[in-house]
């Protein structure tokens, strides 16, 4: 799912008259893996989030020389969560290679929300909710990829600029900033943390950088995935995440 911020200013010359100026905020997510011995066995890309309304203001109050905390080394954090996976009611039954979910016993209408991800709980894979048609049909933005079956099923939010941080209740972690980072070079902004052997070693749904290392901090973004990751002891993964503005 790629998600992209885009900003608009509309100034005012003379009665009548406007020039409209657009930004575009394209960020990336990489994902460097190590094992215990420090080899590196894979490395992935993940393009797009959600700018988060606190993160807007706080990056805002800072622009104006307001009372903010900074998004500096000693206080930027890149958090990483489960996403907070929460039960459904009911049987609900994934087809592989068909956009079509349906359900018996479920309450569909008032548990999702269009663009929320859910997923086979046996298959550990999410997927996008495109439109929700009745309590016992939904039909997916894409069509399952896993094995498929009835059984019981996960909603995660999708990401909404209203939310303050991670979804997540217990599985999450926040991982401080790399020395030197966050870096600017031209029109790119780099963020860098490091999750060593003991860090953030559970199920990975959800990223976000906070100017604190708790969801008490501003948040500045929120990305839900929906590929299946574990991190699990001894690995080190490095997560970085830049953001160009054009």
């Amino acid at each position: 799912m790629r998600e992209n911020g885009f900003g608009k200013d509309t100034v005012a010359i003379g009665a009548g008259v406007g020039i409209n100026e657009h930004a575009k905020w394209q960020p990336k997510w990489i994902i460097e893996k190590y094992d215990g011995n420090m080899r590196l066995y894979d490395v992935e890309e993940i393009d797009g989030n959600l700018l988060l309304n606190e993160g807007i203001t706080e990056l805002f109050t800072l622009l104006i020389g307001g009372s903010a905390t900074t998004f500096s080394n000693a206080n930027a954090y890149i958090g990483i969560g489960d996403g907070g996976p929460t039960n459904l009611s009911g049987t609900i039954t994934f087809t592989n290679g068909s956009t079509a979910v349906t359900g018996s016993g479920t309450s569909f209408s008032s548990q999702i929300t269009v663009g929320d991800f859910i997923g086979l709980t046996a298959d550990g894979a999410i997927a996008q909710v495109q439109s929700v048609s009745s309590n016992t049909s939904i039909t997916l933005s894409a069509p399952y990829s896993k094995s498929g079956g009835s059984g019981v099923a996960v909603r995660i939010a999708a990401a909404v600029s209203t939310q303050t941080g991670l979804q997540a209740t217990i599985n999450k972690t926040y991982a401080p900033m790399d020395a030197t980072f966050p870096q600017v070079s031209g029109n790119t902004m780099t963020f860098r943390s490091t999750f060593g052997p003991t860090a953030g070693n559970h199920e990975w749904r959800e990223f976000t950088v906070a100017n604190s290392n708790s969801d008490s901090g501003k948040n500045l973004n929120r990305k839900v995935e929906t590929a299946a990751r574990v991190k699990v002891e001894p690995d080190t993964w490095v997560v970085q995440l830049l953001v160009a503005i054009s």
